[in-house]
């Protein structure tokens, strides 16, 4: 008996050695399995970068595939990674047949179509990464019954639909610990308690409705919350005080009552909780009414992030503010707050950027907003803000952007403002300004400062339409970063500074409408930016001659007027700007002709008007007195 089970033995063994396949048929079917899986994959993929058609190929073994992961012991696909690789087409069942997959990431492409129902099939995935496609349909239902999935971000698809989530479906609970479905078009209300592990759950940009589940705040884990751009109604949930690891919370509602919340005027019992390490709130662009409480400061020691812009959020802002010591970003512009600014809110010490834009704040810039070491975006435009500015703001070092335009503001522009280096943006229009220099559309006179030009991160100056006299000063040309400069409409006299020739990021430069002299400096700026200056008002008087001179011409074929019927028009002002685009920037396709002091150009002026301008050359010995006389000669003509 012992002898013959020894030959089966030998037997079984000798069949094996003459195997072409030896010891692994069993292997080497499910690793097959796995390569027309992928095979199928390639075949609904369009590849326009050939990343797949040069890799994917028999030739070497799939798991040296790009994108393509394999288990060390059993060689079978555990991975398929191919995001932003341009790829389109469609996602196969077949892969569902890749037993062994425990991540898929195809983020980043062009896929279309629907998600396969079979993918519910892959016992092992634990990420799911579907994000920046242009996939659509509906979550397959028994996608959440998926116990090993841990991390599924869908977002930026159209998919859409309710996502239909039932706990007493689930054969496994399930361990998802982030979910992010975010910029879809799910809808309908929240699914029911989807995973007890969540600790991210972006669910933003949806079209989900109903009330904001209490169930949410029995999730001890949840780190970020964003239901944001939904269309949910009612309260905030005032569970969500027991969230005591939530790091960033944004909530977007339609008809949502600050009253009898977790940030209610009145301390809820389990208000203390939210005493935590909260450090992002986001409630803006809703149609939330009510007031802000006080007692806000009380409760979120530790956040950094408040926006609540454009709502309906009225009363004072509250003083409470001050406490939120670790605040770094808050916005409160749009809504209907009233009142002054506190002086509490100065004990932001951290506090960087802070808009009030667009609100009704009224009485004065508290002194104390330049103790705010770290601000360096003050916004506060149109408002009814009154008083002088603080001479303290210029002790803000690190200020880049200040905007108090649209406001009562009076008296002059601290002179603290002018020594700060890091300053790009000044804009104090529309106020009552007065004495030195300020922006447009004020009341203001005097000498431009020469320390203007130590604010060497300044980009914009626009001091048009002022009563400016005086030189331009030569410091300008310290304005290292500048790009546009508007003075025009003033009554600025003398030569045009040297020193701006080498402005390197100048684009526009509009010194037009005032009384400047002497010769354009030379240098790569003025060859190719906008410089109005006198050759300008040159060709606005030349244009001016021509204009009276057709018209009056015009008017002589029609009918022979006699003295008492000719009536000269006004004088008309034309800027360069508008000679440049009439002139298409005085191209050569509208040259009319050349002499000896200048070109003339055909032009068609905003109203329709065509002209002719003639460009004099002032290098040219004699040209001033040629246009002096050209003019005395366009005035006396009679036809």
């Amino acid at each position: 008996m012992e002898l013959e089970l020894l030959m089966v033995i030998k037997l079984f063994i000798l069949l094996l050695l003459s195997s072409p396949y030896p010891l692994v048929t069993s292997l080497q079917h499910n690793n097959f399995t796995d390569l027309q899986s992928l095979l199928a994959f390639k075949n609904h993929v369009v590849d326009p970068q050939h990343i797949l058609s040069v890799s994917w190929t028999t030739n070497t073994s799939s798991c040296n595939w790009i994108g393509v992961s394999c288990s060390r012991r059993h060689q079978r696909v555990t991975a398929i990674e191919l995001t932003s690789f341009s790829l389109s087409g469609t996602i196969p069942p077949q892969i569902s047949n890749l037993t062994f997959l425990s991540r898929l990431d195809l983020s980043n492409n062009s896929f279309s179509g629907t998600i396969p129902e079979s993918l519910c099939f892959l016992s092992r995935l634990s990420l799911f990464v579907l994000n920046r496609n242009h996939l659509s349909g509906s979550i397959p239902p028994n996608f959440f019954n998926m116990s090993s999935l841990k991390f599924i971000y869908f977002g930026r698809n159209n998919l859409l639909g309710p996502l239909l989530v039932k706990n007493d479906t689930f054969d496994v609970p399930p361990q998802i610990q982030e979910l992010s479905m975010s910029v879809n078009q799910f809808a309908g209300e929240m699914p029911l308690d989807i995973s007890r592990n969540l600790q991210i759950l972006d669910l933003a940009y949806n079209e989900f409705s109903g009330n904001i589940p209490g169930w949410l705040g029995d999730l001890p884990e949840l780190i970020v919350l964003y239901l944001e751009a939904n269309q949910f109604n009612g309260k905030i949930p005032i569970s969500l005080g027991n969230l005591t690891q939530l790091l960033d919370l944004a909530i977007l509602v339609f008809l949502l009552s600050l009253s009898s919340t977790a940030l209610s005027t009145s301390r809820p019992p389990n208000a203390a909780s939210l005493d935590c390490n909260l450090r992002f709130i986001d409630i803006s662009e809703n149609n939330i009414g009510g007031f802000l409480p006080d007692s806000v400061g009380n409760l979120l020691h530790n956040l950094q992030y408040l926006h609540t812009e454009q709502n309906r959020i009225q009363g004072k802002i509250p003083a409470g503010l001050g406490n939120l010591s670790g605040l770094i970003f808050l916005t409160l512009y749009k809504n209907q707050l009233t009142g002054s600014i506190p002086s509490e809110i100065t004990n932001l010490q951290n506090l960087q950027v802070m808009y009030m834009d667009l609100n009704r704040i009224t009485g004065p810039i508290p002194f104390e907003l330049g103790q705010m070491i770290s601000l360096n975006v003050p916004s506060l435009p149109e408002n009814l803000l009154s008083g002088r500015i603080p001479e303290s703001l210029g002790n803000l070092s690190k200020l880049q952007h200040l905007s108090l335009a649209v406001n009562k503001l009076s008296s002059n522009v601290p002179q603290a403002f002018w020594c700060l280096e890091g300053l790009t943006e000044l804009n104090l229009s529309q106020n009552t300004l007065d004495g030195g220099i300020t922006p447009e559309k004020n009341r203001l006179s005097g000498n431009i400062s020469s320390t203007l030009g130590e604010l060497h991160m300044l980009s914009h100056i626009d001091f048009s339409s002022n009563d400016f006299h005086g030189q331009i000063p030569e410091s300008l040309g310290g304005l290292i970063n500048i790009n546009y400069i508007n003075i025009s409409c003033n009554s600025l006299s003398g030569a045009i500074p040297e020193s701006l020739a080498n402005l390197r990021h100048l684009n526009i430069l509009d010194f037009s409408f005032n009384k400047l002299s002497g010769k354009i400096p030379g240098g790569r700026v003025f060859s190719n930016v906008s410089i109005p200056t006198l050759e300008v008002i040159s060709f606005v008087l030349l244009l001016t001659c021509l204009y009276f001179l057709m018209r009056f011409w015009k008017r002589r074929l029609v009918q022979p007027p006699t003295n008492d019927d000719i009536k000269w028009p006004n004088h008309r002002l034309i800027s360069y700007h508008e000679l440049v685009a009439a002139t298409d920037n005085f191209s050569d396709a509208n040259l009319l002709g050349t002499s000896s002091f200048g070109l003339v150009f055909k032009a068609q002026l905003n109203d329709g008007l065509l002209v002719a301008v003639k460009v004099l050359n002032l290098d040219v010995h004699g040209a001033s007195r040629s246009f002096d006389a050209e003019c005395h000669t366009l005035s006396a003509v009679r036809h």
